[in-house]
């Protein structure tokens, strides 16, 4: 995107107006339009609609384009996290765009049993102009083993609710749940005191091996809790349970584990899968003694959870608005989630990490807020000089966060954190991050640009590579998030001497 200083803008205007025809004309139609080069819309609900051992099977909705039609589709996968579009493997002979608002669907064969593959799809308009890339999906090619246990809204399925769907199976099932609106006044016993207490959907404790899986996505396939309580609770020891595809809202947190925590989701002492879900308008808000944590999620105690492809947004709580959690030593992985617009009242607009062992990765972390600190990202460890926490964040976008205290970051007390090829820029309120100097905080090969101060706290640990540049979106903010973060071709952060940075590294879609 070409950037015009005031001589080369005033260049620019004086040969357009010594140009022929320019200014009054005689030809009353008008000098001709200008060619019409903006994109198709997005697609934003591709979501994973069907797979077996070697193939997965995603569908999405044919955008209503106003500006220019959809002529041609690219779509492309990758078992590379760090991969740039250009790398991706494209997906060939896919059909033509049909009507607007139809559902088409594409089968990828030929995977590897067990391994991810991260998909996104593009449109093009028949002119090389190509809208920017779809919302991104992870998905694992397996076999199902067990019985298939199908939910509707409407109650007709093989079981009458999503909790008689999950009390029917057994380890290697999935229950394939129906689009439709699930309502909290429709799933819940209300006289059923533990399900109330507990949420809409309740994994027991040891119960293991099931999938829970949308047939449609998250985009017609909500949850909805109507802010009676939560929406799923994992109780403890929930091996290999799979939870992707849905959109999880106006969930409220009640009080459990000495907080109000998880609005939409919690929970403890258990490593299941959440992905592919949305979670939006969910709160966690304390009594004024006991706090809330988790407006989207919260989890806590010895857990390796993988929470993969989520969105975060419009949480809120006191600590962590989109995601909290807190006390654990094995390792938990946050990867391709988008926190936008969450806010807490104490510390953690986006996600806060207490005490708990975690990989943050390619993670986009905007628009957030915190009234106290950490407007995008709040760290914290245990007692100082004891804490045993290692919490790492690579290739992240942090940008446009707010908060007194670190308007991007800010870290507490943590033993081993490490920050590396990512994106801290355009916070408000505080620096760019801050630090009180307890353990190793090590920062390499990042990008932090255009905030109240973007020098690195006094003691950090570098690792080399750091530049302080306009990371050149695409176009933030007014692109939409996290469209508008897709960096342009000749963006430092795109060229850096130690690889790509930042989560999104399409280059605005091409």
């Amino acid at each position: 995107m070409p950037r015009f200083t005031r001589s080369n803008l005033l260049a620019v205007l004086l040969a357009v107006s010594m140009a022929p025809g320019f200014g009054c004309s005689s030809d009353p139609a008008g000098p001709p339009p200008p060619e019409q080069t903006v994109p198709t819309v997005t697609i934003d609900d591709l979501a994973v609609i069907g797979f077996d051992a070697t193939s997965v099977t995603v569908g999405w909705t044919v955008p209503d384009d106003r500006t220019k039609a959809a002529e041609t589709y690219d779509l492309r996968f990758t078992t590379d996290p760090n991969a740039d579009w250009a790398d991706w493997t494209v997906v060939p002979e896919l059909p033509a765009p049909g009507e607007a608002g139809a559902r088409e669907s594409v089968t990828i064969s030929g995977l590897t049993t067990g391994l991810d593959i991260f998909i996104r799809l593009r449109v093009g308009s028949g002119d090389d102009v190509w809208s920017v890339l779809s919302n991104e999906l992870v998905a694992t090619p397996h076999e199902i083993i067990g019985r298939t246990i199908r939910v509707r809204a409407d109650g007709s399925g093989d079981a009458p609710t999503l909790q008689d769907a999950v009390e029917m199976a057994v380890a290697g099932d999935l229950i394939l749940v129906a689009p439709g609106h699930y309502r909290w006044s429709e799933q819940v016993d209300l006289a059923d005191s533990w399900h109330v207490d507990h949420g809409m959907i309740l994994l027991e404790r040891d119960y293991q091996g099931v999938e829970i899986r949308s047939e449609g996505g998250p985009r017609v396939t909500i949850l909805d809790a109507e802010g009676q309580g939560r929406l799923v609770f994992a109780v403890g020891y929930n091996d290999q349970c799979v939870i992707d595809g849905f959109t999880i809202i106006n969930g409220v947190a009640n009080e459990s584990s000495n907080w109000f925590g998880g609005g939409g989701i919690i929970g403890h002492l258990s490593p299941p899968t959440i992905r592919n879900c949305v979670l939006r308008d969910n709160t966690a808000f304390g009594d004024g003694v006991v706090p809330g944590a988790g407006g989207g999620m919260w989890w806590g105690g010895v857990s390796a959870v993988r929470i993969e492809a989520c969105i975060f947004e419009n949480n809120q709580s006191d600590w962590g608005g989109g995601l909290f959690m807190i006390n654990s030593y094995d390792s938990a992985v946050v990867s391709r989630c988008v926190f936008r617009d969450n806010s807490a009242t104490t510390a953690g607009g986006g996600l806060a990490i207490f005490n708990f062992d975690a990989s943050v990765d390619h993670c986009v972390v905007v628009g957030n807020t915190s009234d106290g600190s950490g407007g995008g990202v709040w760290i914290g460890g245990g007692v100082p000089g004891t804490a045993s926490d290692t919490v790492s964040l690579d290739h992240c976008t942090i940008v446009g966060n707010s908060s007194p205290d670190g308007s991007g970051l800010r870290v507490r007390d943590v033993d081993d954190f490490r920050i590396r090829t990512s994106i801290i820029a355009f916070g408000s309120g505080g620096a760019a991050i801050s630090w009180n100097g307890i353990g190793m905080f090590g920062l390499g090969c990042s990008n932090i640009y255009g905030n109240p101060h973007d020098s690195p706290p006094p003691g950090t640990t570098d690792f080399g590579g750091m530049i302080h540049l306009d990371p050149l979106f695409c176009d933030w903010p007014d692109g939409g998030v996290p469209d508008g973060l897709f960096l342009e071709a000749d963006s430092p952060c795109r060229t850096a001497t130690c690889g790509s940075i930042g989560a999104l590294t399409a280059g605005c879609g091409g």
